[in-house]
């Protein structure tokens, strides 16, 4: 992946959501959410791809705790390669959702350089 960088708690996570900036209005949300479906634009996440694309500030911490509730059982059905490390890949599930949810907020936001890099991913290859 993208050098997603790997945070050791899911505090850290959430700390770093609380700074971020999220206030694209619902008109580009839908924008940015109907390109990237366009482009069958797919973030290995485990949320659904329609909520998320979709999703706030709010929705990303639900998202979280949805996350940080599973049983152990649950999360190792995420990645059955480890079973031995199902809470770890909580937190790996969590890092991974955090990374797309910038990238997400940088599309919103009109960033060149990320749609760009969208677009030579999934539009040209």
């Amino acid at each position: 992946m993208n050098n997603i960088p790997y945070h050791h708690t899911a505090k850290e996570i959430k700390d770093e959501i609380n700074k971020l900036t999220d206030d694209a209005s619902n008109q580009v949300i839908e924008e940015t959410a109907h390109r990237l479906e366009g482009l069958n634009y797919a973030p290995p996440i485990t949320t659904p791809m329609e909520k998320f694309l979709r999703i706030n500030k709010g929705g990303i911490m639900a998202e979280i705790e949805r996350i940080l509730n599973m049983s152990a059982e649950e999360a190792c059905t995420i990645v059955l390669t480890q079973p031995s490390k199902c809470e770890d890949i909580k937190v790996q599930t969590i890092s991974i959702l955090f990374y797309y949810y910038k990238e997400l907020l940088l599309l919103r936001a009109g960033d060149g350089k990320t749609w760009d890099d969208i677009d030579e991913m999934y539009l040209y290859d």
